[in-house]
C-alpha cells in the first residue's frame, strides 16, 4: 500500500469525521466527567456518616465542621459533641455543656429540677472525670427517654 495515499486517506477521513469524532469526545468527557463528579460527591457518605467519623476521630475542629452540616443533632449527639469538647477550649465546652443542659431540660420526660443539677453536675466533671461523668449522663438519659 501506497504510504502517502494511506495518510492521504487517513487525513480525508479524520477531515470528514473531525466534527462528529468531537462531538464524541465531548460527550465522552462529560460523561466520565459526570461519573467522576458522582463518584466525589457520593465517596464521602451523607453528611451523618461524616459527623459519626469526626466524632470517631474526635478533632473539635471536624466534630463541629460535620455538626454543622446537619439539618438536627439529636440530644445523644450533641452530648458525643461536649466528650470531643471537653479537652480543648474550656469556653467552648462550657458553652456547649449548657446547651446540651438546656435542650435536657426540654426533650427530657418529665425532668425535674433535681435532675438538671445532676447532669449539671455531671457536665462539670466531664473534663476530668469522663467515664464517671458519662456513666451519669447516659444513666439520666435513659431515665427520661432521650437517645
Amino acid at each position: 500500500m501506497d504510504p502517502d495515499r494511506s495518510a492521504r486517506s487517513w487525513a480525508h477521513h479524520t477531515h470528514l469525521t473531525g466534527a462528529r469524532h468531537r462531538v464524541g469526545q465531548a460527550q465522552r468527557a462529560s460523561s466520565i466527567r459526570a461519573a467522576y463528579e458522582h463518584t466525589f460527591v457520593t465517596s464521602d457518605g451523607n453528611p451523618y456518616a461524616r459527623f459519626r467519623r469526626a466524632l470517631a476521630v474526635g478533632n473539635p475542629a471536624l466534630v463541629t465542621a460535620a455538626a454543622r452540616e446537619l439539618p438536627w443533632v439529636a440530644l445523644d449527639d450533641a452530648l458525643r459533641i461536649c466528650l470531643v469538647l471537653r479537652g480543648g477550649d474550656p469556653e467552648r465546652y462550657e458553652r456547649a455543656a449548657v446547651r446540651w443542659l438546656g435542650r435536657f431540660a426540654l426533650e427530657g420526660r418529665g425532668v425535674s429540677i433535681e435532675d438538671l443539677r445532676g447532669a449539671a453536675a455531671a457536665l462539670a466533671a466531664l473534663p476530668h472525670r469522663p467515664a464517671e461523668a458519662m456513666e451519669r449522663l447516659q444513666r439520666l438519659c435513659l431515665e427520661h427517654g432521650v437517645s
